[in-house]
């Protein structure tokens, strides 16, 4: 076998990195295993792994106030994932990747009115009606 089998055997043993992202818990909620979140990003990293190859997939146990979360995110070791609102510091020091997790419930703004006035907001038509 030469040089040439030698070098085959070489590239056929080598393993495949493995990525691994960890999830802080206050993204999957009280009950992790059954988080919409956590199988939001479980469907996304197996469509993604034909291209970009295995995974490992974990739930950090430590659950994080939104400072040390942040502090923790940017080292990577405890957890290098979060399903969070974002900030301007947030997306300043890490990576956005816009996925409306909540089913885009967030992106919805809801305005409450004191019933006594339903009359008035009922006879809007435009912005500026409103902004008077």
């Amino acid at each position: 076998m030469g040089l040439i089998g030698l070098a085959l055997l070489g590239w056929q043993g080598a393993a495949r990195a493995v990525d691994v992202y960890v999830i802080d818990m206050n993204s999957s909620k009280s009950s992790y295993s059954d988080s919409h979140i956590l199988r939001l990003v479980t469907a996304a990293l197996d469509a993604s792994s034909p291209r970009y190859g295995p995974y490992e997939f974990r739930v950090a146990r430590l659950r994080m106030e939104r400072d040390r979360l942040l502090q923790e995110m940017l080292k990577g070791e405890l957890v290098n994932l979060s399903a969070q609102v974002t900030s301007a510091e947030w997306e300043q020091k890490l990576t956005p990747i816009r996925i409306a997790v909540d089913k885009g419930i967030s992106s919805y703004r809801i305005s409450l009115i004191d019933g006594r006035n339903q009359d008035l907001f009922s006879s809007l038509r435009t912005l500026d009606q409103l902004k008077s």
